[in-house]
């Protein structure tokens, strides 16, 4: 057979030309499947691509495209461990190499991209916040989330993030082989060297234009108090001389004196300067704005080093692939409600938390005269839960409108847990909040620094949960110890005057059932009140960081009324007063307002709400058996709601002390391994030595145990 035979005996490649036709395109790349929509909307795009439209139209082209790579449907070829948007990606590249008119027009659509588009919102704002207060921050993210996206209008930023609009989409991008990414960006033919001047312009004015943004942030009125405490005079201050060092830099004015190292030095200098600003707020306190404003500040700062490591005559390797990771990522977080509130809630939750633990370390027994001496206190507490009860039942009998009910009871309560605190009394189920957040920030001490638990010396950390548990336990005790002969007393008192017990018998017996475990609904309330527990504690941490950051100390101890009524050191005592009670106070008012309105607030939305407290639960079945008298006491009903009251107990404890540590552990970036590692040292102390869980030691450092 003669070559000529041979030539004409061999399949035709067929041109561009009959490749775009629908037909032969679809023959091509899915013979098996004519009707695939995948190869066929495929065909469309490329059809459609014309490299001499308007940008906007072409802009629309690589949304549409990217959209594509990310529908779901079968793909032709696909193999077996393969996205659907690598295999597609794979079809797409397949195809303009076979199209070389498709592919030249691609190139110019992406050389124009770069051309056209202004890169510095990219740089400046992608992945950063843009507005100087949280709120206003996140009313803007809502109306991005609700609003359709405005045309590209050469912004590169806004074209990112078409091309790449979540975080699936971010994801895969990140994911793709080495190989695939190097075909995608010599299809591409994304510009280098010359090409890429102006993008490089783009970063430069970026970098300026940062450098004076953290330099206003940096000198805002609320940062640069807290910063003066520690720091220089204003002159000095790294934050003045940032966007000086960086203009002059990336401008390269001739002897003036800037060069890329002193830019690092302040930028570093900057970042200590946020770090001293975080060591003040246990003195001045935290707001949301400020948590917000350094937040913003330390984002910034590591967006402008990044840019002046790209920008950097000796570039780090790696750098500008790290630099558009984070871009593309920023782009989906800019959208992010979510993502906003927990990168400025972290530190603001551990301030309130340390606020809200503050006199943790007072509730925490180390020796066995403070155990004793808390079982007193808890006595007192007690004592002063009875008359709460008492009153609680007095005012029942007013037949009172809910509402009115309802704030009688908060104000019954809120007077109560004022009154306890002010005469040093305790009540058990307000420790765990308390005594979580300390545990928490020991465990936090410990385990800082250390790559595992192991290496940690749990032993003073296990000890300090011992003292916790059988300080919990003394309180109860106390609690439950004079609650008890507290309601007799005073329904010995009311049958003294009135011939006749406090309850009714049909009102004992309501109150026997409603706190039967089984028969009704006590253990859900009693988590419930769990969750008012911890929420009180963090109410009274949120109004002592208000107190101290509106300096009201300052301003009552200096308020010239006050100080020409009581005096000038009057005042200051006062001022101190509040100080060192303020968090009890917010804490205990608020615990008062959720136990006393809960009910009426659940009555309001047509859902039964009740609180279940161990304490006041206790009171109230003490005086029910009086009116039910012994032998009704002994019958199976009444029995069972006399056992919830350890059910109540562990109720209220686990789930206040649980949320408290969580959110305590959470904050503080206590990692799970630490707390696995806390976890089985507590265990292996309690199998060595179960009664150190329950009685403390005659003197401090009486009792020394191997470390666990």
């Amino acid at each position: 057979m003669s070559a000529s035979d041979i030539s004409a005996a061999a399949p035709a490649v067929p041109s561009e030309a009959s490749l775009l036709n629908p037909a032969n395109f679809v023959t091509r790349f899915s013979a098996a499947e004519p009707d695939n929509r995948c190869v066929r909307r495929l065909h469309a795009l490329l059809v459609q691509l014309d490299p001499h439209a308007a940008f906007s139209g072409q802009a629309e082209w690589l949304e549409d495209l990217s959209a594509w790579l990310r529908q779901r449907g079968r793909v032709p070829g696909r193999q077996r461990g393969t996205s659907n948007a690598t295999a597609r990606l794979i079809l797409l590249l397949d195809a303009l190499e076979l199209l070389p008119e498709q592919l030249s027009a691609l190139r110019v659509v992406v050389a124009r991209s770069f051309e056209l588009s202004d890169g510095v919102r990219l740089f400046t704002d992608t992945g950063l916040p843009t507005h100087q207060a949280v709120f206003t921050e996140a009313m803007g993210r809502l109306s991005k989330l609700i609003l359709p996206e405005p045309p590209v209008e050469g912004d590169l930023a806004r074209l990112l993030f078409r091309l790449l609009p979540n975080q699936h989409a971010v994801a895969w991008f990140e994911s793709l082989p080495p190989a695939l990414s190097r075909r995608l960006l010599s299809a591409l033919a994304v510009p280098s060297g010359a090409g890429l001047e102006p993008l490089r312009a783009s970063m430069r004015d970026a970098a300026v234009l940062l450098a004076v943004r953290v330099s206003a942030n940096g000198l805002a009125d609320e940062v640069r108090r807290r910063l003066s405490r520690s720091s220089a005079a204003l002159r000095d201050s790294p934050f003045l001389a940032l966007p000086k060092l960086v203009r002059v830099w990336v401008t390269g004015e001739k002897g003036a004196g800037s060069s890329e190292v002193q830019c690092r030095e302040c930028i570093a200098a900057c970042r200590r300067g946020t770090r001293e600003v975080v060591a003040t707020l246990d003195e001045t306190g935290v707001s949301v704005d400020l948590v917000y404003r350094l937040e913003l500040i330390n984002r910034q700062l590591d967006r402008l080093y990044a840019l002046v490591t790209v920008l950097s005559a000796e570039p780090i390797a790696g750098a500008p692939a790290r630099l558009l990771s984070t871009l593309v990522r920023g782009g989906v977080r800019d959208r992010s409600l979510a993502e906003l509130f927990r990168a400025n809630s972290k530190l603001l939750a551990q301030r309130v938390i340390e606020r809200a633990g503050h006199g943790g370390e007072h509730y925490v027994t180390r020796t066995r005269d403070e155990q004793h001496e808390m079982v007193t206190s808890a006595g007192g507490g007690g004592a002063l839960t009875a008359f709460s009860v008492f009153l609680k039942f007095v005012m029942g009998w007013a037949g009172l409108p809910p509402l009115i009910d309802g704030i009688a009871n908060a104000l019954n309560y809120a007077t109560g847990f004022v009154a306890m605190q002010m005469l040093g009394f305790t009540l058990a189920t307000k420790q765990p909040a308390m005594t979580a957040a300390t545990l928490a920030g020991a465990i936090k001490e410990t385990t800082t620094g250390l790559e595992t638990p192991e290496a940690a010396d749990l032993g003073p950390l296990v000890e300090q949960v011992a003292r916790a548990f059988r300080s919990q336990l003394a309180a109860v005790v106390g609690n439950l110890g004079m609650v008890i002969p507290g309601a007799i007393l005073l329904n010995l008192g009311v049958y003294l005057l009135t011939g006749g017990w406090l309850l009714e018998l049909d009102q004992a017996v309501k109150v026997v059932h409603k706190h039967h475990p089984f028969g009704s609904a006590t253990i859900p309330y009693a988590m419930l009140t769990g969750v008012f527990l911890w929420a009180a504690s963090i109410a009274g941490g949120t109004m002592e960081n208000w107190f101290v950051v509106n300096k009201l100390h300052e301003a009552i101890a200096s308020s010239r009324g006050l100080r020409s009524l009581v005096g000038s050191e009057r005042s200051a005592r006062f001022a101190r007063f509040l100080l060192n009670n303020i968090s009890g106070f917010g804490g205990s008012v608020s615990l008062g307002v959720f136990l006393g309105l809960s009910p009426v607030l659940g009555l309001l939305v047509g859902i039964p709400i009740e609180v279940r407290h161990v304490t006041f639960a206790t009171g109230q079945l003490t005086f029910a058996g009086l009116t039910l008298g012994p032998e009704r006491v002994l019958e199976a009903d009444c029995l069972w709601s006399l056992a919830a009251i350890g059910v109540i107990g562990l109720c209220n404890f686990g789930v206040s002390f649980s949320l408290a540590l969580f959110v305590a552990l959470r904050a503080r970036e206590v990692g799970a391994l630490a707390q696995f590692g806390l976890f089985r040292a507590v265990l292996r102390r309690f199998r060595q030595a179960p009664l150190d869980f329950f009685r403390a030691p005659k003197g401090e450092g009486a009792t020394v145990h191997p470390q666990p």
